[in-house]
């Protein structure tokens, strides 16, 4: 199964190492695949590599949305040890209540999986749950999971993008995302 890798580099933003990979080289074995990823992750987590940094507005969005008594969750195929080292000396906020999962927890986007994994830590019902996602692989896993979903512009996929996966609005940046909530879900 394709996921549109050979189109172009951001498609493949949010999705799995290992499906990217598969995707993009011709027929790989699982062992070349396990052996590109090892490689590729001791590169990425290598603490000489800080280039990493958060959308615009997340840190004010996130400590805003927590404020305000929402339960916040990171669902990403990086895995626990890739976010928080990737973004030092600024980790993730304490905001932030249910650690990402560990890699290879669970299939890659948009398998439905993730979402079921955080909300049952959560002690949540997806359809309780609302995922904001920067790549139609987000927002499709979120339908997948019975998960309502907002797209944001500010990440891998266009606007455009997002709009081809079930969404209940597409925003230009993480900094409309209280106003939405407010006014949506007050």
């Amino acid at each position: 199964m394709g996921f549109g890798c050979r189109e172009g580099k951001e498609f493949c933003k949010g999705l799995s190492l290992p499906e990217i990979i598969r995707d993009l080289l011709e027929m790989p074995s699982e062992t070349a695949v396990a052996d590109i990823a090892r490689t590729y992750s001791a590169h990425y987590l290598n603490p000489n590599n800080r280039n990493m940094t958060l959308f615009p507005d997340a840190l004010p969005c996130l400590d805003k949305l927590k404020a305000q008594g929402y339960w916040l969750a990171v669902a990403t195929g990086k895995g626990r040890g890739g976010l928080g080292q990737r973004h030092q000396p600024n980790p993730p906020p304490a905001a932030i209540g249910s650690p990402p999962p560990a890699r290879g927890e669970y299939p890659s986007k948009p398998s439905p999986e993730m979402v079921f994994g955080i909300c049952g830590e959560l002690g949540l019902d997806p359809k309780e749950a609302l995922v904001v996602g920067d790549t139609a692989h987000d927002l499709h896993m979120a339908a997948n999971a019975g998960a309502a979903a907002v797209g944001v512009t500010t990440g891998a996929h266009s606007r455009e993008q997002l709009r081809t996966a079930p969404h209940l609005a597409v925003l230009d940046g993480l900094s409309e995302l209280p106003g939405f909530l407010a006014q949506h879900y007050a």
